[in-house]
């Protein structure tokens, strides 16, 4: 058996990536979220802030890569949280966010189309 090249080794690492970051992103929207929309807490947030939910969204995003300015950027150690679950974190906000922004544009669609 040909041993795997770096593109390989690189690829199947994402694959383990993504599969715990949908595990974790269906987990969390238990309890974060309601069933039914996996956005409302960032929704529920938003209007507490004064906010939209996308920027609700990026604050947390905003957070994780502070984190890691702090973790990466400087050197630190991490005490708590391992720089991999701070990763993993970051790609399920930016994947919320993601689906916030597509979810407002499709609102954006169906209105415009419902004035057509």
């Amino acid at each position: 058996m040909a041993e795997k090249n770096n593109m390989e080794i690189f690829l199947d690492d994402a694959r383990k990536t993504f599969d715990e970051c949908l595990k974790i992103l269906s987990s969390k929207n238990h309890d974060y979220s309601e069933l039914m929309d996996p956005f409302s807490n960032f929704k529920v947030s938003a209007r507490v802030a004064s906010i939209s939910p996308a920027q609700a969204a990026l604050v947390l995003v905003g957070t994780k890569i502070s984190r890691l300015t702090q973790l990466v950027g400087n050197g630190k150690n991490p005490m708590n949280e391992k720089t991999q679950d701070t990763i993993v974190d970051l790609i399920n906000y930016l994947m919320l966010l993601k689906g916030i922004l597509d979810e407002q544009n499709e609102g954006t669609a169906q209105s415009v189309m419902g004035k057509v």
